[in-house]
C-alpha cells in the first residue's frame, strides 16, 4: 500500500510533490495502523516508509504524550475538518525521540472506510534552539537579579563602613 498508483493516475504530479515533501505524511486506519507512510518517513524517523506500514503508530508514541494523542486522534475521527496542531515525542528508529508537530483530519478512504489523515513536522531542533533562549533568558535574569543583590549589599556595607569611619574618628 505504500506505492502512489492510484494517485498518480488521478494526477501525475502528486507523486513528485510526496516524494519531496520535508514533512511526514501518513494515512491511519480507524484503530491507529498505518495504512501509508510518505517517503520523508526514512530521512525525519531514520524508518523505510514499508517497516511503518501495518504497524499501530501509537507505541512509536512517547509513554507521557501518548494518552493525549490518542484523544486528539479520537476527536479527529469524529469532528470534520482539519484538527489543532499537537506536539509529541516520536520514537526514531535509532531510539531517541523527535518532536512532532502534526495536524490531522478525518476523510472517507476509495473504500468508504474512513481514515486519519495526518501531517507531521519535525520540530525537534526548533523546539531545542527555543529551549536553550529559554536557559539563556533565565540564567541572564539571576545574572540581573544577582548583580542587584550584591549592589543592594555594597550600598548597605559602604552606609556601615561610613558609620564605623565615624565610631572610630569619634572616639579617639
Amino acid at each position: 500500500m505504500t506505492t502512489l498508483k492510484a494517485v498518480e493516475v488521478s494526477n501525475p504530479y502528486y507523486p513528485a510533490l510526496i516524494e519531496h515533501c520535508h514533512d511526514l505524511m501518513v494515512v491511519l486506519a480507524s484503530d491507529g495502523t498505518i495504512i501509508y507512510q510518505s517517503p520523508s518517513a526514512l530521512r525525519i524517523l531514520g524508518y523505510h516508509p514499508d517497516e511503518l506500514v501495518g504497524r499501530n503508530v501509537f507505541p512509536l508514541i512517547h509513554p507521557d504524550d501518548r494518552q493525549r494523542v490518542i484523544q486528539a486522534f479520537e476527536r479527529a475521527r469524529s469532528e470534520r475538518g482539519e484538527t489543532a496542531k499537537i506536539e509529541y515525542r516520536f520514537q526514531h528508529k535509532h531510539e531517541t525521540w523527535r518532536v512532532l508537530e502534526s495536524v490531522g483530519s478525518s476523510v472517507l478512504g476509495p473504500d468508504g472506510i474512513r481514515v486519519g489523515i495526518v501531517n507531521s513536522r519535525d520540530i525537534t531542533d526548533r523546539r531545542t534552539l527555543e529551549d536553550r533562549v529559554q536557559h539563556a533568558l533565565r540564567v541572564a535574569t539571576m545574572g540581573r537579579i544577582a548583580g542587584s543583590v550584591v549592589h543592594e549589599f555594597h550600598n548597605a556595607l559602604q552606609i556601615m563602613m561610613l558609620n564605623l569611619d565615624y565610631l572610630v574618628e569619634a572616639g579617639t
